[in-house]
């Protein structure tokens, strides 16, 4: 395993793309769904999350160790239906945080959704992209957790929530 010098920093970007379909009133823990990928536990109350995985810049997605590059851009995916919508609008909150193995806070993003005051157009279903990148290592570390959680503002019962670990090397 190689070590890096240097600091961490973290950067976190929000959305690829958006679309927002129909509530679904069932909650549920998606644990042996094989469309959830990557290790990612998600727990969902009255929102259905079709498909979960973590892909690269470039869409390829990455392999289930979760294994990735200093500098390499990552994103989480969530494929879900069922957010409330006014006027065909869907208003979202959410909050991202990144901890180390030994649980120092790295990032903690309370307002993920900042720029999108006017809300997020509505659809049959949703794509929700999350990105994070380590960009610099002072210390090796076995895994950073990387925890989200994502609400609805119209219906605040509404929501999806969880984590997923990345492994640098």
């Amino acid at each position: 395993m190689r070590y890096f010098s240097g600091r961490i920093i973290l950067i976190a970007v929000v959305f690829s793309s958006c679309r927002y379909g129909a509530k679904d009133e069932s909650a549920k823990k998606e644990k042996t769904n094989p469309k959830i990928r990557n290790g990612i536990v998600v727990t969902s109350k009255n929102i259905n999350v079709e498909e979960a995985y973590l892909a690269f810049d470039d869409s390829t997605r990455i392999p289930e160790d979760n294994k990735v590059k200093v500098n390499q851009k990552v994103w989480l995916q969530l494929v879900t239906s069922g957010w409330k919508l006014k006027d065909s609008t869907a208003f979202l909150s959410g909050r991202e945080t990144v901890e180390t193995d030994d649980g120092i806070m790295l990032l903690d993003n309370k307002d993920l959704f900042k720029d999108f005051d006017n809300g997020l157009s509505g659809g049959s279903s949703q794509t929700i992209g999350i990105s994070i990148m380590i960009t610099e290592l002072r210390k090796q570390h076995d895994y950073f957790k990387v925890s989200f959680k994502i609400k609805d503002e119209i219906e605040p019962r509404n929501a999806v929530e969880g984590y997923y670990k990345l492994r640098p090397y």
